[in-house]
């Protein structure tokens, strides 16, 4: 069992709140109404550099050789590989031999 260090879950954390910048910057983006466009540019730099600060921290924690699953990076640090691959692990279908029968599955319940 991998011991859990607060590192690992800072870094959990700051991963989280890295795609909820995404999310946000999105929104600002497509959603968000302005009175000028100076002042959403001045909002998007704004945000952007808060996501960028998260971003370094959490790279300085990853470069210290804390412990993460694949699958908590955001999706916008995930390089192409890990994308398609990922991609790839969902599309595949669930073997025969692996699906349950109906009966078997009514009979446990």
């Amino acid at each position: 069992m991998i011991a859990a260090t607060p590192e690992r879950y800072q870094l959990k954390s700051l991963h989280e709140d890295i795609s909820l910048m995404d999310r946000k910057l999105a929104h600002l983006q497509n959603f968000e109404v302005f009175a000028t466009n100076d002042l959403r540019d001045a909002a998007l730099r704004k945000m952007h550099t808060r996501r960028e600060t998260l971003v370094k921290k959490a790279r300085v924690l990853r470069d210290e050789g804390i412990e993460f699953l694949p699958s908590e990076i955001p999706l916008s640090l995930r390089t192409e590989t890990e994308i398609v691959a990922r991609q790839n692990a969902e599309e595949q279908p669930v073997p025969p031999s692996a699906a349950i029968p109906i009966d078997q599955h009514r009979r446990s319940a």
